[in-house]
């Protein structure tokens, strides 16, 4: 939908994820632990919320930056899922290994456990989405 001056809004020209599919970031650790959040768009932004930016996943941990900008960025390409640190202050951790800021790092779906700052661990997982 176009605003009065005709242009798209943000959210309206992003990319949205495949309709049959349902993609699910769950936190396995830290103060979300239990929590899972819907993923529809195929680059989301992760961070602090509360901090006075919006997120795609928006999480409490305080080791999470968030006030100067996303922690790190979630990109799904054809089948293959990437993520990349954001030079935030605690790091990005792929399955233990700290990610280099601004350089991508596979995420295998229901395999690699990706650590934001020094508590937050979470899985992604995807599956066909339920019929309704």
């Amino acid at each position: 939908m176009a605003n009065a001056k005709g242009t798209m809004h943000i959210e309206e020209a992003r990319k949205r994820l495949r309709d049959d599919i349902q993609v699910l970031l769950s936190v396995t650790n830290g103060p979300d632990s239990g929590k899972k959040f819907e993923i529809e768009y195929l680059e989301i932004s992760l961070g602090r919320g509360g901090s006075g930016n919006d997120y795609d996943v928006e999480f409490t941990d305080n080791y999470i930056s968030g006030s100067a900008g996303a922690h790190a960025f979630i990109n799904f390409s054809g089948k293959n899922i990437y993520i990349q640190d954001n030079e935030s202050t605690n790091g990005t951790f792929v399955d233990g290994k700290q990610a280099h800021p601004r350089e991508i790092e596979e995420i295998i779906p229901g395999k690699t456990v990706v650590r934001l700052g020094k508590k937050t661990e979470f899985k992604i997982d995807i599956r066909k989405r339920p019929k309704a």
